[in-house]
């Protein structure tokens, strides 16, 4: 479970999520990361010009 209290303004928020199943919390926000990853461009333009 994670718990974590966000304020915006005069309002304080409680967020609470519950992970089920057998993977922990570090493996899922690996996962999450990971998804986060943007693909990689080529430094040149990709215009099939290799040296």
């Amino acid at each position: 479970m994670e718990h974590r209290e966000i304020t915006m303004g005069q309002a304080t928020y409680e967020v609470r999520r519950v992970f089920r199943g057998g993977r922990t919390l570090a493996e899922l926000a690996a996962e999450q990361l990971a998804q986060k990853i943007p693909t990689a461009r080529p430094v040149d333009g990709g215009r099939g010009h290799e040296v």
